[in-house]
């Protein structure tokens, strides 16, 4: 009973990708959860297939979202756009 939501979750993806489209997994700040249909709706358009988010809530995140695709992450969280602009002001 412990793997079963590991197996669904497995199956879910794997149905996703045979009817051609992407699943992504997200985390986004309570203050996102508003724009996650319109992310969805955007990506599928810019990857020209049909985008599954299956997104939860973060608590660590102050605004924005994390987006993983495999082992790809895209950092669009405040912190990370932070962090972002202080490495390049440092030069890095």
């Amino acid at each position: 009973m412990k793997l079963l939501p590991k197996i669904i979750d497995l199956f879910e993806e794997e149905w996703i990708r045979k009817q051609g489209g992407i699943r992504l997994e997200a985390e986004y700040a309570t203050s996102f959860e508003n724009s996650l249909e319109e992310l969805e709706k955007a990506l599928g358009r810019h990857l020209e297939g049909e985008v599954h988010i299956k997104s939860r809530p973060s608590d660590e995140l102050i605004g924005g979202y994390r987006l993983m695709l495999g082992d790809t992450m895209i950092d669009a969280s405040l912190r990370g756009r932070l962090n972002t602009l202080k490495d390049k002001l440092a030069g890095n």
